[in-house]
């Protein structure tokens, strides 16, 4: 039998209560990354038309996402930033919320591929964010 010499507990192991954990991000809006090679037929990544002000080609996309935060529920506002990584062509800051419409900016040269890696960050109340991201390869054939 029994060893008189052993004996056991139970440790259990529970979430730092003042800890926060950070929310979980998705973007619906376009629903996939695309471009020449991925999607190549979804509309968010042909030029919609040309900006003769700026001298560069652009596309019109609705971006759409959700938040959803352990402690704060589902956020919205101001706690989900759009941005891009072509600073070089327009404002990195595309916007803030679960919707917004935008413009994406290309080339002069409408032959030219231009990619935008679009990133949704959502911060939650307790400073603790997380970002999702979609790849849009703007081309068209001109």
């Amino acid at each position: 039998g029994d060893d008189p010499a052993s004996d056991s507990i139970d440790i259990i192991v529970q979430a730092d209560p003042a800890g926060n954990i950070p929310p979980t991000v998705s973007i619906t809006a376009p629903a996939a990354d695309c471009g020449p090679v991925v999607q190549p037929t979804d509309s968010n990544c042909f030029y919609d038309g040309f900006d003769a002000g700026l001298g560069l080609w652009f596309t019109d996309v609705l971006l759409e996402g959700s938040a959803i935060d352990p402690e704060d529920g589902a956020l919205s506002g101001s706690a989900l930033v759009w941005t891009t990584d072509r600073s070089d062509l327009q404002d990195a800051n595309l916007g803030t919320g679960t919707s917004v419409s935008v413009r994406l900016y290309g080339e002069a040269n409408c032959f030219a591929q231009v990619s935008h890696q679009i990133t949704l960050t959502a911060t939650d109340s307790g400073g603790e964010s997380t970002p999702a991201v979609r790849s849009l390869t703007l081309w068209t054939l001109c």
